[in-house]
């Protein structure tokens, strides 16, 4: 492999415009902390742009990996977002003429917001913009239109909404857009009419972070795990599309094949901010018998009851509804006590099927 060619030398650092769309902790605030970490800063002026202050301000401020920090109010995330604060998941479940009222307002303050952006743009005299988002990318492209300076799109999302899938072709082939930045290869989807843009380069994470040593352990403690536990565990967004139903299919294949002395020391387990995503409208428990015998009693139990519907019968959220909102299926090869009291209490009128 040939070494990369040496770096230009530069008169002056490069002033770059970092748009982040969001102040939440997830992927996007995630990566762009790394983005910063290790970008040059001989060679790069970074100011970074935000809605709003929180945990990702709070991440790049106590790292000192930022020249400035600036927030723009106006950046919206969403355009159904309360004016005032945050969007949160009851948010999109409030009522269509609040949701019309708050779009509406979200187009005033879009159009504000942008106003001012531009003129930080020119004001700044900033050499390029990096935009880390779907609105990010709607905004940096927007702004190298009026502005002349270059925008490069950091893409991580896999599709956008109908109304506005006409204007992201337009600005994404536009020459504003220097370059497209897709973490995976179902993001470059969104770009058949100018991939001699885009760019795959997948996402990474600094390794020595997390390494024995720089991190101090917690799971085993907060679950009240041994010491010798092993620990194997994925963490996101909750959704079939980012493997969890793999990881758990997988979890099971393994624990099949594992002696009985490493069945009692694995631990699988799985974060994630938005398990709210996943509705579940049936649920099947196999070899519920073996699942007692490995000492998953008491695990099953923590997860029917954090299943909606799947309380205990006669209580709320039990019973009647179980059997309107969840199809509960068990297979069990004999019927021990615990297997018994468990579909007395999580289904209603259940009808039994002797297989021999």
């Amino acid at each position: 492999m040939q070494p990369p060619a040496p770096l230009p030398e530069l008169a002056r650092p490069l002033r770059v415009l970092f748009i982040n769309d969001t102040s939440r902790n997830g992927g996007p605030g995630r990566t762009l902390y790394y983005i910063l970490k290790f970008a040059d800063a001989s060679r790069m002026h970074k100011t970074v742009l935000l809605p709003r202050p929180g945990v990702v301000s709070e991440l790049l401020s106590e790292k000192g990996i930022a020249d400035e920090l600036l927030f723009e109010s106006d950046l919206v995330e969403n355009i159904v977002e309360p004016w005032d604060r945050a969007i949160e998941r009851e948010d999109f479940e409030v009522a269509p003429p609040k949701k019309l009222l708050r779009a509406a307002g979200n187009v005033f303050r879009g159009g504000r917001g942008f106003f001012r952006l531009a003129k930080l743009v020119r004001e700044g005299r900033y050499d390029a913009i990096f935009c880390n988002g779907t609105t990010a990318c709607f905004a940096g492209g927007g702004l190298s239109a009026v502005t002349g300076v270059p925008s490069l799109w950091h893409c991580f999302y896999t599709s956008v909404g109908a109304p506005i899938r006409p204007l992201h072709s337009a600005l994404a082939a536009s020459t504003g857009v220097a370059s497209i930045c897709c973490v995976s290869r179902a993001t470059t989807v969104l770009y058949p009419h100018c991939p001699e843009k885009v760019h795959l380069t997948h996402d990474a994470i600094d390794v020595v972070e997390f390494a024995a040593g720089n991190t101090e352990p917690r799971i085993r403690e907060e679950f009240g795990w041994p010491a010798d536990a092993i620990v194997v565990g994925s963490q996101g967004r909750i959704l079939p599309k980012k493997g969890y139903f793999e990881f758990v299919r997988a979890a099971h294949k393994s624990m099949t094949m594992l002696d009985e002395g490493l069945r009692r020391r694995v631990r699988f387990i799985a974060f994630g901010d938005t398990p709210q995503d996943v509705v579940p409208d049936h649920l099947v428990l196999d070899e519920a018998d073996r699942m007692l015998d490995m000492g998953f009693a008491e695990d099953v139990q923590r997860i029917l009851g954090g299943i909606p519907g799947m309380g205990a019968a006669g209580g709320a959220g039990g019973g009647q509804q179980a059997l309107k909102t969840v199809q509960f299926i068990l297979f069990s090869a004999t019927v021990p006590g615990w297997v018994s009291s468990m579909a007395r209490t999580h289904m209603t009128n259940p009808a039994t099927l002797d297989h021999v």
